[in-house]
């Protein structure tokens, strides 16, 4: 994998009047204006959603299905007769597990569910307002398995497992209050459990004890009274048993739906009893049950069928004989499964369709059958990405969807982000690698299918190539572009043999070469990347299995120069190298569990430890990306493993200054550091909690430096970003024989209003024409449209002595 691209910026020869303006424009130290804060967006964030109880289905008056799901925020679906609405209740990260909703009197949704980032139980309430959420229970790591019930108060009722103590958990709102008790604190309790309330709101609790010896389950309820808590043994004959589903009958008398041993049961007690039935024992069944009583008390049961065809299937008793019936056999269905009755006594149901990409699907059931339909989709975007900025600052990544398993491809306008799948065939998208050429556009490395390949954009359509097909690693691609516009890709091979490799791509074809290998039992892996200097002759870095060392391999013309570079216990992992402007690498790693930093300094190499407590493992996510400022100074990227946070240290000219950038849950995998012209750095990660594709950029505070250019008609501005900002405004003023640069005009006008999240605006002929305003600014203005910061002026004789407009194409 590779996270870095190269300092060099290609550029056509009708903007470097422009480029060199906007150099000059920002020549400043660098690490002297480090941003105070960061300002972060999703990229790419599609849903996940999973681990939905047998309660996260509800039916309105009308007979409309509400549904409740999540895992990277908390969702809510509804359906109002003609359409389907999407809503999120709960915008934290690693929310939404584990739902289960009931809905009150006024028609009301209510919502418990597991806040996977903090380990707590979290409850959301609708009503007229909106939205009210709350944390129930925040005691170690808690609110897994969780089932919700409303008392005739309409005040909820949660049993949960605490999963610290592996406790079961029971916790009621008193109207002012969460009252939370401990039902059961057996260090047996496993998974699950089930809650209803009965008509005096009493609760009733099913849940399972796992025996070690003998090595079978335990079904337990629990009952609340007059006089306390009360525990009954339902089954104890009970092997590999899963998902819990209760229900009340009007007498309060509890039945409960479980699987064991690849069977449907259904246990009914009774005044002699527990009364146990197998259901359904055809194939490995009974799964994700979700258990209701239609008007008569009959039982109906939804369930998932795990072999041989991965069906959801339903269950209802007829007298005395069980109907079973399938809902659909399409794909892998019926994970998941959630079951609720509407007046008629029809079923519906909500479940998982689990295959090459998830989908929440639910099945409602009339006279002629059962109807299917998707109601919304997961992703899992974001691992293997790579950045890099436009001649504007803009950013464009390169990375890998994994629900799909494409190659993809996302750039930012002023509009927002815009995405495109770039190639589909096999695993598409494992290590990419990003770079512009000299037009701005994109070409990337990357392993797909089981070759490494090169895709690269001509301004219509992507092109793609197989640069090497012998089964390279997925984890060591790196990519680079010399003046030309051609590639140089350094790749590992993992068999037969472990061998780094170097290739490039001239006007004939591509040639490939070895550059280290020693065979099968070991060679070069967990890492490389490449770097060519002024004369375009390639410098690898990468780390070698075999002597577990940093080492830094270099091309002249007398074949390839290996050297050691650290050799300090097992270092050199994920290496990301840079070169200065005398052709001297620079190169960040992991070593010994923690950060370091190397570079040559024309007679030797110097190493630092930079994080100390960066708690790197061998694995991909844990990459590091280095950028060279203008004054040579290194700042890099990298994931901190042992808190799982995205971090950012950058060497300010005499100490090295670490930030933390993310801290929301699993953050900072796979992450890509660039530096745009004002010093700001802008990185791309993984947000392994909600499986999403984040980008970071460096944010000031009330320090705004505008600058600009002419790209083709237009007059193209830009900023740094400024946290706190609800909007930019732009002022242009007219040209004027009498102003004096630096003096207020007094005929300045707003030309346009900005979202927050733009740092860029173009001004074409016709819409605040740039020909008739010479002078510009940015005022940046909060949630009440006071102004924070203002820019600098931008125009008159800036323009006149180094963007003349004969100048425009």
């Amino acid at each position: 994998m590779e996270t870095r691209f190269s300092s060099r910026v290609l550029v056509r020869h009708g903007d470097l009047l422009a480029l060199a303006f906007l150099a000059l424009s920002l020549a400043v130290s660098v690490a002297g204006t480090q941003p105070e804060d960061w300002m972060i967006e999703c990229a790419d964030c599609p849903k996940r959603f999973g681990k939905m109880t047998d309660r996260c289905l509800c039916l309105d008056t009308s007979g409309f299905p509400h549904i409740a799901y999540g895992h990277d925020h908390l969702y809510y679906a509804w359906f109002d007769g003609a359409f389907w609405h999407h809503e999120t209740v709960d915008t934290s990260p690693g929310v939404g597990m584990f739902t289960s909703m009931a809905m009150d009197s006024m028609g009301f949704p209510h919502i418990s569910y597991f806040d996977l980032t903090n380990g707590d139980l979290k409850y959301a309430s609708q009503d007229g307002n909106g939205w009210q959420i709350q944390t129930v229970d925040a005691q170690d790591s808690v609110g897994t398995y969780a089932s919700m019930a409303l008392d005739g108060n309409g005040f909820p009722h949660i049993s949960y497992r605490d999963d610290t103590s592996l406790d079961i958990k029971y916790a009621s709102w008193n109207g002012s209050e969460w009252e939370i008790q401990i039902i059961d604190s057996d260090d047996r309790i496993d998974r699950y459990s089930t809650l209803e309330l009965d008509a005096a709101g009493f609760p009733h609790i099913g849940y399972l004890y796992d025996n070690p010896s003998p090595q079978n389950d335990e079904l337990t309820y629990a009952y609340l009274d007059g006089t306390g808590w009360h525990f009954e043994t339902v089954d104890s004959t009970l092997w590999n048993s899963l998902h819990l589903s209760i229900a009340l009958g009007s007498t309060g008398a509890p039945r409960i739906s479980y699987n064991s041993d690849g069977n449907l049961r259904y246990a009914c007690s009774t005044d002699s009893g527990w009364q146990v039935q197998t259901v359904d024992s055809e194939g490995d069944v009974g799964g994700s049950s979700s258990l209701v009583l239609d008007g008569t008390e009959s039982p109906h049961i939804s369930y998932f069928v795990y072999y041989p065809d991965f069906d959801v299937r339903y269950a209802y008793l007829d007298g005395s004989v069980w109907q079973i019936e399938t809902v659909e056999s399409t794909g892998s269905v019926g994970w998941a499964t959630s079951l609720a009755l509407d007046d008629a006594g029809q079923a519906h149901v909500s479940y998982l369709e689990v295959w090459s990409k998830d989908l929440l699907k639910y099945a409602r059931r009339d006279e002629s059958g059962w109807h299917a339909q998707i109601i919304d989709e997961e992703g899992s975007v974001g691992e293997y990405s790579s950045l890099a900025l436009d001649v504007l600052g803009l950013p464009h990544i390169s990375y890998f969807d994994r629900e799909d398993g494409d190659l993809k491809y996302v750039t930012r306008d002023a509009t927002g982000w815009q995405a495109v799948t770039v190639d589909v065939e096999g695993d598409a998208g494992l290590s990419t690698a990003l770079m512009l050429d000299n037009m701005g556009f994109a070409h990337i490395g990357y392993v797909g299918a089981g070759s490494v390949k090169h895709a690269s954009w001509d301004g219509s359509v992507w092109r793609i190539q197989t640069v090497a097909s012998e089964s390279p690693a997925t984890e060591s691609v790196s990519l680079a572009l010399d003046d030309g516009g051609f590639p140089h890709v350094s790749l590992m091979n993992e068999y037969p043999a472990r061998v780094l490799k170097y290739a490039h791509r001239d006007e004939t074809g591509w040639y490939v070469e070895a550059v280290d290998g020693i065979g099968a039992s070991g060679g070069a892996a967990r890492g490389t990347s490449i770097a060519l200097d002024e004369t375009d002759s390639p410098q690898i870095a990468y780390f070698q299995m075999v002597s577990k060392n940093l080492i830094h391999a270099s091309r002249s013309g007398a074949g390839w120069q290996i050297h050691v570079v650290d050799s300090e216990g097992e270092v050199g992992m994920y290496p990301s190298m840079e070169l200065d402007g005398d052709n001297h690498p620079h190169i960040s790693y992991y070593g010994n569990g923690a950060l370091k930093y190397a570079y040559w300094n024309g007679s030797a190499w110097s190493i630092q430890n930079v994080d100390s407590e960066a708690g790197a493992t061998p694995h991909p996510t844990r990459c590091t990306s280095l950028a060279l400022d203008p004054l040579g100074f290194p700042h890099i990227s990298y994931h901190d493993a042992v808190n799982d946070d995205l971090k950012y240290a950058y060497w300010d000219g005499s100490a090295w200054q670490i930030r933390t950038v993310d801290s929301e849950g699993k953050v900072g995998g796979y992450s890509s550091l660039a530096l745009d012209g004002m010093g700001f750095p802008h990185m791309s990660y993984y947000h392994a909690t909600n499986c999403d594709l984040k980008y970071a950029r460096g944010a000031a505070q009330g320090n705004v430096t505008l600058v600009g250019q002419i790209v083709g008609n237009d007059l193209v501005l830009c900023w740094n970003p400024v946290i706190g900002t609800e909007q930019y405004w732009v002022y242009g003023a007219s040209n004027d024989p009498f102003f004096t640069p630096g003096d207020a005009p007094g005929f300045e006008h707003r030309m346009a209003v900005l979202p927050a999240i733009t740092t860029t605006w173009s001004s074409p002929v016709g819409v605040g024409d740039p020909t008739a305003n010479r002078t510009y600014l940015i005022s940046v203005v909060d949630d009440i449209e006071t102004e924070i910061a203002r820019s600098n002026r931008f125009g008159e004789y800036d323009f006149e002595a180094n963007l003349s407009y004969g100048a425009r194409e």
